[in-house]
């Protein structure tokens, strides 16, 4: 476990220290402050147009990170031949995965936090509101679904090239978001033949609206105390498959 932490430790300070990561940070500050200009063309609440971005934000830049980043850890280090190094020593492939998968999970939770610090010193310098609370809930749900996107951008990272890894990451994430809502068009309208179709998906590919409670958030709406358990706990156990899966295939994989 020495091993693991310490190589975790090591990856995750060569992808904050990343120029990705940093751009990432920057694009931040001003991702805000083109909201403060967006927010003079809005009719009506300003505040709440602020706090939606933000919201967005906590998905959307984890999303970026590791669609650009993410999806190309281990499959640039099998390219440039840097993975023969590490596999030649006494260190066991799953604990590669988990060190990988760690500091994946890492970098997103502090780019996730300072996200959110930015969105709510934008709210309280500018409009005089101090909102930290639902932030952090969202936070929260966001962190878990970063777990989970991580595992599978290990997943695709350690079993295709750069760009296919890329394309399946994108596919899970859009699929993942959209696939409740068109079970829920299905079974009010007519396309019953698709259904069962996406039922099948709906098992292979995570269900990613259980971890987005934004229009709750917004609009001070009941979230299902439930959903405080259930989430995390279909976060850590689809990752935890998908970790498996990732470390199976790697073995049978010839570098």
């Amino acid at each position: 476990m020495k091993k693991t932490i310490y190589t975790t430790k090591v990856i995750f300070k060569e992808i904050v220290r990343d120029k990705f990561f940093l751009f990432l940070g920057l694009g931040g500050i001003v991702f805000f402050l083109l909201t403060l200009i967006f927010n003079e063309m809005v009719v009506g609440e300003r505040a709440k147009v602020t706090k939606d971005l933000t919201l967005s934000a906590l998905n959307m830049f984890p999303f970026i990170f590791l669609l650009i980043y993410g999806t190309r850890l281990i499959s640039r280090e099998i390219e440039t031949k840097a993975i023969y190094t590490i596999l030649i020593r006494p260190f066991k492939k799953w604990e590669y995965f988990l060190a990988n998968l760690l500091s994946l999970f890492l970098s997103t939770l502090i780019l996730n936090i300072f996200i959110m610090i930015i969105g709510s010193l934008t709210i309280f310098i500018f409009y005089a509101e101090l909102w930290i609370v639902k932030p952090l809930i969202h936070l929260f749900f966001t962190m878990f679904e970063s777990l989970l996107l991580s595992a599978f951008a290990i997943l695709f990272s350690s079993l295709f090239s750069s760009s296919v890894s890329l394309m399946l990451f994108f596919l899970v994430y859009g699929i993942g978001h959209s696939i409740e809502e068109s079970l829920r068009s299905l079974s009010e309208g007519s396309g019953v033949a698709l259904k069962p179709l996406l039922g099948i998906i709906k098992f292979i590919i995570p269900n990613l609206s259980f971890f987005d409670y934004k229009t709750e958030l917004l609009y001070s709406l009941k979230i299902p105390n439930t959903v405080y358990y259930f989430s995390p706990l279909y976060s850590l156990s689809y990752t935890f498959i998908i970790f498996l899966v990732a470390i199976y295939f790697f073995k049978r994989k010839e570098l």
